[in-house]
């Protein structure tokens, strides 16, 4: 839950063994039926407790958006101010209240350094090594350059923060067209490997238990339904493995 609230997902006591207990018996049911009433299917109960972790796997993929744009935002207003008023400390003041609380923890962290005399590029380390983007720490380096030289010239600035949302809109159309893709795939996975045997074997379960037993327990149905969900997931994690690719991606 710990790791939960650093991505801001609220996962209460409650809510994980609820999911994890639900999860866990789901889990049983499915493979009780799949596999012939084999004892083993208790034992996938276990399975339930990687639900939470794998909700919290994917609030993370969307919380690094919500991360994306709060750091755009947060380059966009440094350097509009920056513009008009070429004072850093002035101007993180003046858009402080703009931004994400935690960002603005990192802000008054850069103020108290600068005021303190701490050269732009380590009164920003706190916050690059939090959010740990290279574009991040390009920006304040070439503004410690623009600072330095004293000519208000914050023309490669801007185009940092220009390049920086580019490359969000490239992997949000990116990502768009890969998940597609995923999400196919694992429909796909679901209905060939899972739900297609399952009605079958279900209908069979409670309806005509005797030709269950004969069909269910026979070693070749089992072992196919073994090596075709290993290779389904195998492939899943393949697949998850490039759409995740991320030309944004942290350094």
């Amino acid at each position: 839950m710990e790791e939960a609230r650093k991505y801001e997902y609220r996962l209460t006591g409650i809510a994980y063994w609820s999911m994890t207990v639900l999860s866990g018996c789901f889990i049983s049911f499915i493979s009780y039926i799949l596999l012939g009433r084999n004892p083993i299917a208790y034992a996938l109960f276990f399975l339930g407790f990687g639900v939470p972790f794998l909700r919290l796997y994917v609030h993370k993929r969307k919380y690094r958006d919500i991360l994306v744009d709060r750091i755009a935002i947060y380059m966009k207003s440094f350097i509009s101010g920056l513009s008009v008023v070429n004072n850093p400390v002035k101007v993180l003041e003046e858009i402080k209240p703009l931004l994400d609380t935690d960002i603005q923890e990192e802000i008054d962290k850069a103020i108290k350094y600068l005021q303190n005399g701490m050269p732009i590029t380590r009164a920003f380390k706190s916050m690059e090594e939090k959010y740990q983007f290279k574009q991040l720490k390009l920006f304040h380096e070439l503004l410690e350059v623009a600072h330095t030289e004293g000519g208000g010239n914050f023309e490669n600035l801007k185009d940092t923060v220009e390049d920086f949302e580019f490359q969000k809109l490239l992997n949000s159309e990116l990502k768009t067209a890969l998940v597609q893709g995923r999400r196919a795939f694992i429909q796909n996975a679901i209905i060939a490997v899972f739900l297609i045997p399952l009605v079958i074997l279900g209908g069979l379960f409670f309806r005509v238990p005797a030709a269950y037993d004969r069909i269910a327990n026979h070693p070749l149905l089992q072992g196919a339904i073994i090596i075709t969900a290993t290779l389904a997931v195998y492939s899943a994690t393949r697949v998850e493995k490039i759409s995740n690719y991320n030309p944004m991606e942290r350094r």
